[in-house]
């Protein structure tokens, strides 16, 4: 009954009125809740072809789905909610990116099966690092050093934009 009555006050209101109506929602003061972004472990485009320009905001205790009315929009929340995340060093090297992957690691020498580890990933200008966990102080599990036989390059800024993917 509650969906049918603000279908129908929708219905019935012009354009203004609706427009009204958006705002007073969109007032942080009539918030639901709130998310403090120093837990925002990740943010990242879903990739979900039924819900166009939806991203997920993922903590250590759940995951938020969003959605926003164009691409562009899209892109500009992942973007302030992955830059809030805290500053853009890690021990003192400007980072290019941040955040969980999922790195295989073999179980057994001997087997071919491969089991999927969730790691905090840190890309840098020199190197691949990662982590147990996203905290500040969290124990680094390893590296991998870009020489000059790698590189790092943005993303196609088109399909980022599109798909929040860098790939």
């Amino acid at each position: 009954s509650q969906w049918f009555s603000v279908l129908s006050q929708v219905h019935a209101s012009t354009e203004q009125e609706i427009q009204e109506m958006h705002d007073e929602q969109a007032n942080p003061q009539n918030a639901v809740g709130t998310l403090d972004v120093g837990l925002i472990d990740s943010v990242c485009a879903a990739d979900n072809p039924d819900r166009p320009n939806s991203f997920v905001i993922i903590t250590a205790n759940r995951v938020l789905h969003c959605n926003a009315d164009t691409p562009e929009e899209m892109h500009h929340w992942i973007t302030l909610l992955q830059r809030s995340k805290g500053d853009t060093r890690v021990e003192g090297q400007e980072f290019i990116v941040r955040g969980w992957l999922h790195k295989e690691v073999k179980n057994n020498p001997k087997m071919s099966s491969l089991k999927l580890k969730k790691r905090w990933f840190v890309l840098t200008h020199n190197s691949l690092d990662y982590y147990k966990s996203s905290e500040k102080n969290a124990l680094k599990l390893g590296t991998l050093v870009l020489n000059s036989l790698c590189s790092v390059v943005p993303p196609d800024e088109k399909i980022f934009k599109e798909t929040g993917n860098c790939l």
